[in-house]
């Protein structure tokens, strides 16, 4: 699974740099939210704001939905291969499933629950999750 000498994780025609870099982006933002809920619940009860809260979890929402779109039915979700916006997807959902259980993206968005769950079956992602 190791990639070949001359594979990239960020293609270098520039265009396709950005396109990668903006699944990147999105993937991180999203996290960024669903960060933000998590620390927001953190705190004790009398001092969270639960219109924070919603209005991150509208991020979040939105973030998921452009994510599983971005992916449909790819093998990854960008044509250049297996690239930084897939490691950036995977490690967002795996840490969101980790600190969000039972949240229910991966009923709503299936195909994005089976390429997450693919992708992070790579040597890479065995290798380096956390224990």
């Amino acid at each position: 699974e190791t990639l070949p000498a001359n594979k990239v994780l960020i293609p270098t025609p520039s265009l396709r740099a950005v396109e990668v870099r903006q699944i990147e982006a999105l993937a991180d933002g999203t996290c960024e939210a669903a960060i933000a809920i998590f620390l927001e619940q953190k705190r004790e009860p009398a001092r969270q704001s639960p219109d924070w809260i919603v209005r991150q979890e509208a991020k979040v929402a939105a973030g998921l939905e452009a994510l599983a779109a971005q992916v449909g039915s790819r093998e990854f979700v960008h044509d250049s291969g297996f690239s930084l916006g897939d490691i950036a997807i995977v490690c967002f959902l795996e840490w969101f499933d980790f600190r969000f259980k039972g949240h229910g993206w991966r009923q709503q968005y299936s195909s994005l629950a089976a390429y997450t769950d693919r992708i992070g079956q790579r040597a890479s992602f065995l290798a380096t999750r956390p224990g």
